[in-house]
């Protein structure tokens, strides 16, 4: 038998190291990539939840109550989108307010509140609503603050009165109970600021006794009537314009 030939397993030994070699470096340059694309994943997910608006999530609690918490994108928002809502929202009431000036029912006033440094804040408007001639409200001019949100006129303003008014279909904390101002009964895109002041004004001599937003009132108002009319007499006298 000869001899093995030294050259042929030098050469076959450096080629297995190579191979070795040349595998570890693929292996790593794999792990890497993958390291990388679940980095820019992750970046990626919490960016879009962060630019989501609390409007468009809805925060679910896990369940066994540890505490946790995630978030579930309820529709694709993106900044974008949302900075187009705005701008519809800004547009229409601002074409609102041109439309106010030129022509509103009388006694009413409308206008957009101020921010801190004087500007006028187009989203924020406080409204003041006379009662009607004849009823027990009149003399009385009731003050609302609309608040409309950035997706208007897809979805209505918040009116609520300032300070809280006594009436049955007004929660507690002042907010209006009426369909019109409820995108999943009455509400369109058409209807005009001048049209909420209008309703919210017929609301008043014309209660809703089927859609009750505040107890003490509702119950005076179905079972003492006279102590009921008394008592929104009394608030106009306190509601009427210094």
């Amino acid at each position: 038998m000869g001899l093995p030939n030294l050259r042929s397993i030098f050469a076959s030994s450096r080629t297995s190291e190579e191979e070795r070699q040349l595998s570890r470096a693929t292996f790593y340059k794999f792990t890497a990539f993958v390291a990388s694309c679940l980095v820019i994943t992750l970046l990626a997910a919490k960016s879009s939840r962060d630019f989501v608006p609390k409007a468009a999530r809805s925060v679910i609690s896990a369940g066994g109550g540890g505490g946790d918490t995630f978030y579930q994108i309820d529709a694709p928002v993106t900044l974008a989108s949302q900075h187009k809502m705005s701008s519809l929202a800004t547009a229409r009431l601002t074409e609102e307010r041109k439309q106010w000036r030129k022509d509103h029912p009388f006694g009413f006033y409308a206008r957009p509140q101020k921010k801190e440094d004087g500007t006028l804040n187009i989203m924020v408007w406080e409204v003041g609503i006379p009662g009607k001639e004849g009823t027990n409200w009149e003399g009385g001019i009731y003050v609302v603050n609309m608040t409309f949100p950035d997706d208007y006129p897809t979805k209505p303003p918040k009116c609520k009165f300032a300070p809280p008014l006594f009436h049955p279909n007004v929660y507690p904390s002042g907010t209006i109970c009426l369909s019109i101002l409820d995108e999943e009964k009455s509400w369109k895109p058409a209807i005009t600021i001048k049209q909420i002041v209008l309703g919210i004004q017929d609301l008043l001599d014309n209660a809703n006794i089927g859609d009750p937003a505040q107890v003490d009132a509702y119950q005076m108002f179905k079972n003492d009537r006279v102590a009921y009319d008394k008592r929104i007499r009394a608030q106009a006298i306190e509601r009427r314009q210094k």
